[in-house]
């Protein structure tokens, strides 16, 4: 059994260039979330082609392996480079989580996070694809640094890049009792690793989870974000 519960919100901002849809079928489960770049509602219509071209793929192929993975971010980033227009190239971030049987695959492009809880604590979280990841690596800043520097909204890879895109992609077992936690930055720069950890161990559902994940957030930006624990 899957305990899932998702919400996505815009605070303050005009539009909510977030979204997330989720799949499930024979065998497998499939969440999807997408943080939109460009304005004008051009981040919206990204972040929505890219979430149903995903799940479009995958509920016509629901196997986990490498290659179809990538397949379906290849037909993402079409369904996007097919909205753009001489004014207005819209991008978007993408994370998702397939669970097929047994196994988990993990699929991101962007700075949209996907956080693996084994016993309540983080055991696997994606690492971002934009400069203010860079300064980490070189050593100039924390991965706790993160959440306040100036460049960290400087995306090195979107769906959308007319230089095509490449996703990274983790594979691991999903056992009972994991949770999975999928977010876009305007949810994970307010919540610290430390408070999804301990909200998920006083937590007794999902949507419970993410009530108390989501008592930190200020409404001054789009944040979204799906909690998925397997029972």
């Amino acid at each position: 059994m899957i305990d899932f519960t998702g919400y996505s919100e815009r605070g303050t901002r005009d539009t909510n260039e977030d979204s997330y849809l989720t799949e499930s079928g024979s065998g497998y489960f499939l969440a999807v979330l997408a943080d939109g770049l460009g304005g004008h509602g051009g981040g919206q219509a990204a972040s929505e082609a890219a979430c149903a071209a995903i799940v479009n793929h995958l509920k016509r192929q629901p196997v986990l392996d490498k290659n179809n993975l990538n397949a379906a971010v290849s037909e993402a980033q079409n369904a996007v480079m097919r909205l753009h227009t001489q004014t207005l190239q819209m991008k978007t971030t993408i994370v998702m989580l397939f669970i097929l049987n047994e196994t988990a695959a993990c699929v991101h492009v962007g700075d949209s996070r996907l956080y693996h809880f084994r016993n309540g604590i983080i055991d696997f979280q994606t690492t971002d694809h934009s400069v203010s990841q860079l300064a980490v690596f070189a050593g100039e800043i924390t991965k706790d640094d993160i959440r306040n520097h100036p460049d960290r909204g400087k995306l090195l890879r979107a769906l959308g890049s007319d230089n095509g895109v490449q996703a990274d992609i983790s594979f691991f077992t999903a056992e009972k009792g994991d949770a999975f936690l999928l977010c876009s930055d305007g949810f994970w720069e307010p919540v610290t690793e430390n408070k999804m950890e301990s909200c998920l161990l006083a937590s007794e559902s999902s949507k419970q989870w993410l009530d108390k994940m989501r008592f930190n957030i200020e409404p001054d930006d789009n944040s979204s974000a799906l909690a998925v624990i397997l029972r």
